[in-house]
């Protein structure tokens, strides 16, 4: 698919071997981005928890769509160290995006619920 090669070429996947979380963190975006651009709800039970919880930001209607999407894309390029732990990665990826799109604390507790929700806080 089309959208995993972008993501893997944007993550560096291929560039740094052994970097297991990163390839996972390439698919994340890329089912979410092909989902959100369709319109199509993800499977829920997909990667590791990580589909329903981002779904669940979009579909929150205080956060939405267009801020799901432009905290993540934001996130792509964060200056953030490699972590092996995917979650804990795409956590501080996903929260310097949050970052840059809007500083909110009330934002942060929402979506800290929602990881929460789905153990990606551990």
């Amino acid at each position: 698919m089309y959208g995993d090669y972008v993501f893997d070429s944007i993550l560096g996947v291929n560039v740094l071997p052994g970097q297991i979380s990163l390839k996972q963190e390439s698919l994340i975006y890329s089912e979410y981005f092909v989902s959100s651009s369709l319109g199509t709800t993800p499977a829920q039970n997909r990667l590791k928890g990580w589909m329903a919880a981002l779904w669940e930001l979009r579909s929150d209607p205080t956060l939405g769509r267009d801020f799901t999407d432009r905290a993540l894309l934001f996130s792509l390029k964060a200056l953030v160290p490699y972590d092996e732990d995917l979650n804990r990665h795409l956590r501080a990826r996903l929260d310097a995006g949050i970052m840059v799109v809007e500083n909110q604390f009330d934002d942060f507790i929402k979506i800290n619920k929602v990881l929460d929700k789905y153990s990606l806080m551990k």
